[in-house]
């Protein structure tokens, strides 16, 4: 005789799954949370941005049609930048902020107030955990974090971290930054550049280097770019972007072996085949060159125009908008020196430069490469942010 364990046993195991075994699977999308996830614990924006690195959905973790799934329809495009104008305007509202119906179920807007009373309004992907196995993102359109208010914003300085795992280290960097500055907008992506392993039809290849569906940077169809767009028409109506006070900064790592001379290039989405950045004696670039170089005058801290180093970014369809390419041209047209203006900077740092113990270097450096643009009624104090 079987014991009264036994028996309970071999009812849960195949009494309880003949009787479910023909019924239709819940739709993953629609359940609710296994249980807290760090999203829900994070304490800091620091902890929130770190728990979106965990999902982050990770290198050839799609096929065709993983991918064909992910991707936002044209509806979910549209409401996305619509999304993405409403927290740009956040002052105060953060949490009536209401998501278009596309939305729904997929993304949230979420108000996180830090220890310190520092207050974030974040746009992030709903993720309701998983079996352990999978901890990727389902969409992973990225995430976007701007200050609550507009007196927390101490300089219209927008920064992005595009490629969150390659350049190990760059979403903790950019977020310290983000926070330390008081910059307007922080946009971190949501999936590794090398996700889907089919080349880009928008930046053609080469030889030497492949660039992939979704490379935030250099396809169309990655939200980075409706992200930018919305932010830039943000930027425009607010004064536009003057270049002492704003930029639009790409947080990325370059190897130890990848351009070694320079422990950060900078560049501003153009070569110097046109002497550009010899020509051009105050921009952003140039002033974080400067002021890194003060910090320590034995580094090499380079622009195009004092390296030999290639990683000019001339391909990256961010760069090539805010330097005056019509977007819908992105794909195919260089940056002409004679647009660009120097608002586009992208960092490419050694992995020393990454390190947690250089954040607050970054930090005191980029508050004095831009000056503050408090809101009404605000002073300056002696740090150079905006206080009451």
């Amino acid at each position: 005789m079987p014991s009264l364990k036994q028996l309970l046993l071999l009812l849960s195991t195949s009494w309880l799954s003949n009787c479910f075994s023909n019924s239709t699977p819940p739709d993953p999308n629609t359940l609710p949370s296994a249980g807290p996830t760090c999203f829900d614990t994070a304490k800091t924006l620091d902890e929130y941005t770190f728990c979106n690195w965990k999902h982050v959905v990770l290198p050839e973790a799609w096929t065709s049609q993983s991918y064909a799934a992910a991707q936002p329809t044209p509806d979910q495009r549209e409401a996305w930048s619509i999304a993405v104008a409403s927290l740009l305007n956040t002052d105060k509202n953060c949490t009536s902020i209401v998501l278009p119906h596309a939305l729904k179920d997929i993304y949230h807007i979420v108000e996180l107030t830090e220890p310190s009373n520092q207050s974030f309004c974040i746009f992030s992907e709903i993720y309701r955990g998983n079996n352990g196995t999978d901890h990727n993102y389902k969409k992973g359109w990225g995430l976007l974090v701007v200050p609550s208010t507009r007196e927390a914003v101490s300089r219209f300085v927008h920064l992005s971290a595009p490629f969150p795992q390659a350049s190990i280290n760059s979403t903790e960097q950019a977020t310290a930054v983000f926070k330390g500055i008081g910059a307007k907008s922080l946009y971190i992506s949501g999936r590794n550049h090398r996700t889907f392993m089919q080349p880009s039809t928008c930046i053609m290849s080469t030889s030497n280097t492949t660039y992939y569906k979704t490379d935030a940077a250099h396809d169309n169809n990655e939200l980075f770019l409706d992200t930018s767009i919305q932010i830039m028409n943000w930027q425009k109506v607010n004064g536009g972007c003057a270049a002492a006070s704003c930029a639009y900064i790409e947080v990325l790592g370059k190897a130890e072996s990848s351009c070694k001379d320079d422990e950060v290039f900078i560049s501003a989405g153009i070569d110097n085949g046109s002497g550009w950045y010899t020509r051009h004696q105050d921009y952003p670039g140039r002033r974080i060159r400067d002021n890194l170089a003060k910090k320590y005058p034995k580094w090499k801290f380079s622009l195009p125009s004092d390296s030999t180093c290639d990683f000019v970014g001339t391909k990256d369809i961010i760069g090539r908008m805010l330097n005056g390419v019509n977007v819908s041209r992105v794909c195919t047209q260089d940056a002409s020196p004679g647009n660009t203006k120097g608002e586009f900077v992208q960092l490419e740092e050694s992995p020393t430069m990454r390190q947690s113990k250089y954040h607050q270097v970054w930090i005191d450096v980029l508050r004095e490469s831009f000056t503050p643009v408090c809101a009404d009624g605000m002073d300056v104090d002696e740090i150079n942010m905006c206080i009451e």
